[in-house]
C-alpha cells in the first residue's frame, strides 16, 4: 500500500483522472439528475409558499362560513336538453 492510496483502495491519480463528461451517456444521466433535483427544490418551494402565504392557504375561517351561505341561498340551474328529431322516423 502506498502513501497515496486511501482507506478504500483507490489511488489519488485515478480519482483525478475520471472524465465526467467524457461521452453522452454520463452528460445525459447528469442531466437527467439535475432536473430531478430542480424539481424537487421547486416542489419544496411551492410547498413552503403555500403554506405560509395568507392568500393562498386553506386556513381562512371567514371563507368558509361565506361559501357556505351563498352555496344554501343560490341553487343550480339545470339545462333542459331537448330529445334530437331523427329524419328517419325512429
Amino acid at each position: 500500500m502506498s502513501n497515496t492510496e486511501s482507506i478504500i483502495g483507490f489511488n489519488a491519480n485515478e480519482i483525478l483522472s475520471v472524465q465526467p463528461f467524457k461521452d453522452t451517456y454520463s452528460t445525459v444521466t447528469f442531466v437527467i439528475f439535475l432536473s430531478f433535483v430542480i424539481t424537487i427544490l421547486i416542489l419544496v418551494a411551492i410547498a413552503f409558499l403555500f403554506s405560509v402565504c395568507e392568500c393562498c392557504g386553506s386556513s381562512t375561517k371567514g371563507s368558509k362560513t361565506k361559501t357556505t351561505k351563498a352555496k344554501a341561498t343560490t341553487k343550480p340551474k339545470r339545462n333542459k336538453v331537448k330529445p334530437a328529431k331523427d329524419d328517419d322516423g325512429w
